[in-house]
């Protein structure tokens, strides 16, 4: 199942790049690395004084920035707990046979 989800994963991310502004620097050739690059194909971008510019419009309501920038939920590895591991492997080991069922039906769907 991972390998089917990682090749999507690959195949979508692939198929982006021919269609972003960087799909002209690439061209695909019958080589061994099947692409070659050329830096001055690629569009202008923005100057940093347009990026600057565009920073300090958008932290201008702050409101804003802080839901869209400061808010972002903390990964689950950042989270502190108030439980020890102790209790955690006690949970783990504690769920009945109807639970554990009602979890994989939810999280193994179609394996």
């Amino acid at each position: 199942m991972k390998e089917i989800i990682s090749g999507a994963a690959i195949a979508i991310a692939l198929s982006t790049i021919g269609f972003s502004a960087q799909a002209e620097t690439f061209h695909r050739t019958n080589t061994e690395i099947g692409y070659e690059v050329h830096v001055g194909d690629n569009p202008a971008g923005k100057t940093s004084e347009q990026v600057r510019e565009e920073l300090l419009a958008a932290k201008a309501n702050k409101k804003e920035w802080f839901f869209t920038n400061l808010n972002a939920a903390k990964p689950g590895w950042m989270v502190k707990t108030e439980k020890t591991r102790e209790q955690v492997a006690h949970e783990r080991d504690s769920v009945t046979p109807e639970e554990q069922a009602r979890i994989d039906e939810i999280y193994n769907t179609g394996a």
